[in-house]
């Protein structure tokens, strides 16, 4: 049977030359984009001498803390997003305190919607901090998760929810929208109103350590759990 030989003129192999370089080109700028979309940072502090960590932000939207009985603090962030490189985190060491900030570069002048702004920028924070640390929150659309032992904990949450486990320490959780959701050990105990919402409290009300929590819109839930 004879075969059919297939013969490109040099014209169609131009072309398909030509366009092979152009996917090429797409996929490497695509590439570059999403590398540049996006930044991580890591920090330790080996042997701190703050004793409270301080979180203030309307653009953070994830904040995750892990105690342990080292004495160190890790602090990991990962930003993306389409205004990823006009923003900017600060952190800042004092004798007592650590404190984290956000901002964006100067001249850029971000839309007055922080709901508007969380689509186009996610900023993610995780810290690893010894279980006698001092944690304050105040945050517009952050979620925090929480797991461990911590000397305190207080949170002003606008928008974003909060969920402790395994939790011991005292404890000041507010929110206006989000629900508050904690599983505490044995020995915490705890109080908790929501003006327009429901609550689950079934935690005792003197315990070595307390929690208070308060919200305006959110469910509030205070359960117990067994020590892992």
């Amino acid at each position: 049977m004879p075969t059919t030989k297939i013969i490109m003129s040099q014209r169609e192999r131009q072309l398909i030359s030509q366009r092979s370089i152009l996917l090429f080109l797409i996929a490497l700028i695509c590439f570059c984009q999403l590398i540049q979309a996006q930044k991580k940072l890591f920090q330790t502090w080996s042997d701190p001498s703050f004793h409270e960590i301080l979180i203030d932000s309307d653009h953070i939207s994830k904040i995750t803390f892990r105690s342990h009985s080292d004495e160190s603090v890790k602090l990991y962030t990962r930003s993306e997003g389409e205004i990823v490189a006009n923003s900017i985190i600060t952190v800042e060491e004092t004798l007592d305190q650590l404190s984290i900030r956000t901002d964006f570069t100067p001249f850029y002048l971000p839309k007055n919607d922080k709901l508007a702004a969380h689509k186009v920028l996610a900023i993610e924070l995780i810290l690893i901090v010894p279980d006698h640390m001092n944690i304050v929150v105040r945050a517009a659309i952050a979620d925090v998760y929480g797991s461990g032992t911590f000397n305190s904990f207080e949170t002003e949450l606008e928008n974003g929810f909060l969920k402790l486990r395994s939790f011991r320490g005292d404890a000041l959780l507010l929110s206006k929208w989000g629900a508050i959701e904690v599983r505490a050990l044995s020995d915490v105990g705890g109080t908790a109103i929501s003006k327009y919402n429901t609550v689950i409290n079934n935690l005792g009300a003197k315990q070595p350590f307390m929690i208070k929590a308060e919200s305006l819109h959110g469910t509030i839930k205070l359960l117990q759990t067994k020590k892992i």
